[in-house]
């Protein structure tokens, strides 16, 4: 299956082509220009220079969620366009999709905060001699994805088949606070967990955290918390707005965290002991997450932005109100 994704949550946009998994290629801007002015050009451009039609493609999907409002708005009109009037796709978190970098990396980010002296250090309770809540989450799996849709998800289903080993896939497309449900089917992936980075340090088996953050200004960020073991992915928070303080106070119960997402830069100058791992937003990553979910497209009339607060103007005039 050819599977077209758009991403323009933030500053940049980017498209990217997917063929049964493999990435053919990616378009990646990020200047001064609107998203309206590049974003689809870009599109236009991979597909001409893959000899791709646009009848071919199978499945496309845009990231949904947090993130700018104008660019969420463009983002969604495109893809709804494209695939007018009844073409399958997918609007996946953005977060989620800032996370889907991580996965069986774990080996060598537990490399780079070893570097930075980070490496398995404990939580509060870790301190205690207790399992830190990255340990918990991690063997309980609260939410195990595989690149499903989960947006603004507050119910939470546990499963146990994280336990031993085995990593929990194929959760079900969650919107709208509705329950997540985990599926069944696991894997081995000790063998990914087992292997050494290029720096010949073997991860502590006790997952990355990862921070997706986006600078959402006002003192607040679009976040969402994930831990990565080998292949799996298991969210810990749903996607959220959040103050910097709070964040960064919630953060010092996990062990081995890496920020990602186009709000790492400014999160990790305010709060230094966080390390920055440089990833942030792209459409592969929105690609993947489509590519691990297909069952759950849907018609482009169902495709809605996920803002998680109110827009800035709409702020001002109630604060207005509020006052008079």
């Amino acid at each position: 299956m050819l599977i077209l994704a758009l991403e323009c949550s933030a500053k940049s946009a980017s498209s990217a082509l997917l063929r049964d998994g493999r990435l053919l290629g990616e378009e990646f801007v990020s200047n001064d220009k609107t998203h309206s002015e590049t974003l689809l050009p870009g599109a236009e451009q991979l597909l001409l220079k893959h000899n791709v039609p646009l009848a071919e493609i199978g499945l496309f999907t845009v990231t949904a969620g947090p993130g700018s409002f104008t660019g969420l708005r463009i983002g969604l009109a495109a893809v709804k366009g494209l695939a007018f009037p009844n073409r399958p796709c997918l609007g996946p978190s953005t977060l989620e999709g800032i996370a889907e970098p991580f996965r069986g990396r774990e080996a060598e980010f537990l490399g780079l905060l070893g570097q930075n002296g980070q490496d398995g250090q404990d939580g509060q309770d870790g301190q205690n001699g207790h399992n830190s809540p990255t340990d918990q989450n991690c063997q309980t799996g609260q939410i195990v994805h595989d690149g499903k849709n989960i947006l603004n998800s507050q119910t939470v289903k546990k499963d146990h088949s994280c336990q031993n080993g085995k990593d929990s896939q194929n959760i079900n497309n969650v919107q709208n606070n509705q329950s997540v449900r985990v599926g069944q089917n696991t894997h081995n992936s000790q063998d990914d967990q087992n292997k050494k980075n290029s720096r010949g340090i073997k991860p502590k088996g006790e997952g990355l955290t990862v921070c997706a953050v986006m600078d959402a200004r006002g003192g607040q960020f679009y976040n969402a918390l994930f831990c990565v073991k080998g292949d799996a992915v298991t969210r810990l928070t749903p996607d959220r707005a959040i103050r910097g303080d709070q964040l960064a106070a919630e953060l010092k119960k996990y062990k081995n965290v890496v920020a990602a997402g186009d709000g790492a830069a400014v999160f990790c100058r305010e709060y230094p002991e966080f390390l920055d791992s440089g990833e942030t937003q792209r459409a592969r990553y929105a690609a993947q997450l489509a590519y691990r979910n297909q069952d759950g497209a849907l018609p482009p009339d169902q495709l809605i932005c996920r803002y998680l607060r109110r827009p800035q103007a709409e702020r001002e005039r109630l604060r207005r109100l509020g006052q008079e």
